[in-house]
């Protein structure tokens, strides 16, 4: 069986990239499906959900693990811990990383980004020292026979986000449409699978995007209530999960893989401006602060000739 988590990072900021990622992981047959336990029972021995615990790897919420203040080395050891036990060799650069886990149409925006340019010099991980856990983690897949595939991601700058916007009549559409390719690639065939989608605010239905996805599949709509949407086709069970990030250990580590992706671009963002507006103060691009950061490079005049390629529409 096939456990799947999907979650996104930064879908408020207005400067800087969206970023999306898709885990899975498989579960060998000897482990019961029916009341199955949740990774995190399973890994207790090598994950925590919280912070600082002695040779065990911090998954969960990206919000819960990384803050400005307290720093990225949390997110840093638990998303190479990762890539490491999907068999990624590590160092590696951003651009390396970017186009292992991205489609070529995100590496070329990527590429046409002038800010980010230094993907290629920027080095993954940033600064983690976790080999201990590294192993722990590693002995605890293999001894459970689970492994763990290397993630899929959408890496959305704001140009690219912006005509997404455009093609598809608002922000709704857009956000759909960046995250189609990878609730398809979940879906995949009729293998069974449990796919865990943290869902973000009021929405409740998502039978008509399942169908537009699997046409002629035998969906079935379970509940569709305030916190929880869940279907079925075939041996596919899907969910949409009001704080599914705090809940199912695949869905907090495609939120820590988006979140690390996303803060390792805005440290190439700010870098790039920096040079350009000497004492400028970084940004997190959320749109209080974007404001003032924004007016801080009119005020320099060194605002883009087209600013869709620097901030996104919301």
């Amino acid at each position: 069986m096939l456990r799947l988590g999907l979650d996104e990072a930064a879908l408020g900021p207005i400067l800087g990239p969206f970023c999306v990622c898709l885990t899975t992981f498989s579960i060998p047959a000897h482990v019961p499906q029916t009341d199955a336990p949740e990774l995190y029972d399973l890994l207790a021995d090598s994950i925590s959900q919280t912070k600082n615990i002695p040779g065990r790897i911090a998954v969960a919420d990206s919000k819960v693990l990384y803050s400005q203040s307290t720093g990225i080395k949390t997110l840093d050891a638990g998303v190479t811990a990762f890539l490491v036990a999907a068999g990624f060799s590590l160092p590696c650069s951003l651009t390396d990383l970017l186009s292992a886990l991205s489609p070529q149409s995100d590496i070329k925006a990527l590429k046409s980004t002038p800010w980010l340019a230094g993907a290629e010099d920027f080095s993954i991980p940033w600064n983690a020292d976790a080999k201990d856990s590294q192993t722990n983690l590693k002995a605890a897949l293999d001894k459970l026979g689970i492994s763990f595939h290397l993630p899929s991601l959408r890496f959305v700058p704001a140009g690219a986000f912006n005509r997404e916007i455009t093609a598809h009549s608002g922000k709704g559409g857009g956000i759909r449409s960046i995250i189609t390719p990878l609730l398809k690639e979940a879906l995949g065939n009729s293998d069974e699978r449990r796919i865990t989608v943290d869902r973000q605010g009021g929405r409740r239905y998502y039978g008509e995007w399942l169908n537009d996805i699997l046409p002629g599949a035998p969906l079935r709509a379970l509940e569709e209530g305030p916190k929880r949407s869940a279907y079925t086709a075939g041996n596919r069970h899907i969910e949409f999960l009001v704080g599914a990030d705090g809940i199912r250990m695949e869905t907090a580590l495609a939120s820590m893989f988006a979140k690390y992706i996303r803060e390792s671009a805005m440290k190439l963002f700010n870098s790039w401006w920096v040079k350009r507006v000497p004492g400028i103060r970084p940004t997190a691009g959320y749109p209080q602060d974007a404001k003032r950061f924004i007016a801080d490079i009119k005020a320099a005049g060194a605002m883009p000739d087209n600013p869709d390629t620097l901030i996104r529409r919301l």
